[in-house]
């Protein structure tokens, strides 16, 4: 599995947004890599979206750890939400119900504008 993380500046009325972009597989190996790579993206910010366009594979440890962003940003106020664009990654988190727990976007655009809030 590889991460990568940045923060989408504030812009116009679109506070920051993480992002926290995954590639390859996301299964029991990787779990705690995954779960320092989320604490790490969210720190300090109150938008959070995770990019699985890449992401060939992912098992119960991954929904586990999606489940997890989630809370993690309702509990400080904040906002989460996934990208996922190819068809086993959407059908997983479809099936699964996940769609309805925290939105699931096509593209990053999509994504961003459903979470974006009004910057303070």
């Amino acid at each position: 599995m590889h991460l990568s993380s940045y923060v989408l500046p504030a812009s116009g009325d679109r506070q920051c947004v993480a992002v926290l972009e995954l590639s390859g597989d996301v299964d029991l190996d990787e779990r705690q890599r995954l779960i320092d790579a989320v604490d790490d993206a969210a720190a300090g910010q109150s938008t959070l979206v995770m990019h699985l366009d890449n992401v060939r594979y992912m098992d119960s440890i991954g929904l586990s750890v999606l489940i997890r962003a989630h809370k993690m940003m309702r509990d400080r106020g904040g906002c989460f939400t996934v990208v996922a664009a190819t068809p086993q990654i959407r059908r997983l988190v479809v099936m699964t119900g996940l769609d309805r727990l925290f939105g699931l976007h096509e593209d990053l655009d999509r994504a961003v504008r459903a979470v974006s809030a009004p910057a303070a």
